[in-house]
């Protein structure tokens, strides 16, 4: 897995995509780890899934006992929780800092109280958000998964054990105290957000206080996601094809991420 950045902001400007794609780009930049979809589905280690290549939607099979009645894998010692994050993912883009009794340049008749945070998108299909201290979670000797995987996608369908082409295999979760997200697909969208009584942003950085703002108002329609102590973030493994040509298991792919969230 790649290494972890540094607790400085983070800019990300990829090309044109939908805000959900460049959301999903950026968790997968700042963490190396893919979101689940929709937001917050429930995952486990050695869960065995459906990763849908048009939404990127899971849909569950089983499990690794279920399918192959592996249960012996080890769970290796949690890593601590990593860097937080504050994701800002599109052009143009200014955010500001209030502090208490100080008003809003975008939204001054709202009340004053309160640490809070002003952002504009200055462009379509733009992405902010705070994520604080992922806890990663790994299967240990997953190399002994890879022959009985094979095996069993080599198999015909009326054998005992078999796997189907499209399956993939949950082998890494992260499990982020908060993540609060807003995308929005339109340049110029404006939103507050309002913070607890105890948020002091004077002393630490806005990504240490993930759950702690509420969206108070916005100017066009945005899409908001949030999670405490889910897992939300995995890395999975599924069989190459076609699987004769190359036998072994690989990485699920991240490099064409699918849309994985809808504007309800």
């Amino acid at each position: 897995m790649m290494g972890y950045p540094s607790r400085a902001r983070r800019s990300i400007l990829p090309g044109m995509k939908t805000p959900t794609e460049r959301f999903i780009s950026g968790m997968n930049d700042a963490y190396g780890m893919r979101p689940t979809v929709p937001f917050g589905t429930p995952i486990a280690l050695g869960h065995v899934v459906i990763v849908d290549q048009s939404t990127g939607r899971l849909s569950h099979v089983g499990t690794l006992a279920d399918i192959l009645g592996i249960d012996d894998l080890p769970e290796l010692p949690p890593a601590p929780g990593q860097v937080n994050q504050e994701l800002r993912i599109g052009e143009s883009m200014s955010v500001g800092v209030l502090a208490e009794g100080e008003a809003s340049t975008l939204f001054p008749n709202l009340p004053s109280a309160g640490a809070r945070i002003e952002v504009r998108f200055g462009s379509d299909n733009s992405v902010y958000a705070l994520v604080s201290q992922p806890e990663i979670r790994k299967l240990g000797q997953t190399h002994r998964l890879y022959a009985p995987i094979l095996e069993a996608h080599a198999a015909k369908h009326h054998a005992a054990k078999t796997w189907d082409q499209d399956w993939a295999l949950i082998t890494e979760i992260g499990t982020p105290s908060n993540v609060h997200a807003i995308l929005s697909h339109s340049a110029g969208t404006s939103f507050l957000l309002q913070g607890r009584a105890d948020v002091d942003l004077a002393t630490a950085a806005t990504a240490d206080f993930a759950g702690s703002f509420s969206l108070q108002s916005s100017t066009n329609a945005v899409v908001e996601y949030r999670s405490h102590e889910t897992p939300v973030l995995y890395n999975a493994i599924r069989v190459k094809t076609p699987f004769w040509d190359v036998a072994e298991v690989q990485p699920l792919s991240t490099d064409d991420i699918p849309e994985y969230f809808e504007v309800l």
